[in-house]
């Protein structure tokens, strides 16, 4: 379905800022294994997946998460080295992908999954910073119309550096879809980041 594809792109897109995120600053926590590569002789010395060889997924991501350093890690945003997956999967395949992502959360470091669970509730928070605002103001309708204004003005230019972005990392995926992905994957992050937080075992 042409929604499920669009919404793992911008799956994909997400997880991709996130990670070279942190990767600039020096804090890589997890890779991708479709975009990841590294060295034979790092990888050997870390004894490889053997230590995560019981995961039901998410081998990469723990390997990165032992093997990272400040200095170890780098990024390349060239358009050769982008990989692009034609197989297209069902929505119930993405569902349980992304629980197998979040259950592998709990094997972070305490630092990590704080993080991971902040990025993951602060779309919520900011609403409903704004909603309290506009209540707040509701008898004030300067005050009123100039919170609804900042918050439309914060959307409009997220949604502008995201479609940005989708440009660079080659993603087919239109403007004004944007808006509408961005609220399916906030209910979507809600349930996962929960699911991360209660620490339930995710089955193979």
């Amino acid at each position: 379905f042409p929604v499920t594809i669009s919404l793992m792109q911008w799956d994909s897109l997400r997880e991709s800022l996130r990670l070279f995120g942190h990767a600039i600053r020096r804090r890589a926590f997890a890779g991708d294994g479709r975009n990841m590569g590294y060295l034979k002789g790092l990888f050997f010395f870390r004894k490889g997946f053997i230590a995560h060889v019981r995961h039901p997924s998410g081998e990469d991501d723990l390997f990165v998460h032992v093997a990272a350093t400040r200095v170890n890690v780098g990024i390349c945003l060239d358009a050769p080295a982008f990989m692009h997956i034609s197989e297209v999967k069902s929505f119930g395949w993405f569902w349980k992908r992304k629980l197998k992502y979040v259950g592998n959360r709990r094997f972070y470091d305490s630092g990590d999954r704080s993080v991971l669970s902040f990025w993951g509730w602060l779309p919520w928070l900011v609403f409903l910073t704004g909603t309290a605002g506009v209540w707040v103001t509701l008898h004030e309708p300067l005050f009123m119309w100039s919170v609804v204004a900042a918050m439309a003005g914060t959307l409009l230019l997220r949604w502008t550096l995201l479609s940005v972005a989708m440009r660079r990392f080659q993603i087919p995926v239109f403007f004004l879809l944007v808006p509408v992905l961005e609220l399916i994957y906030l209910l979507l992050s809600a349930a996962w980041t929960i699911r991360a937080s209660a620490g339930r075992p995710v089955d193979a």
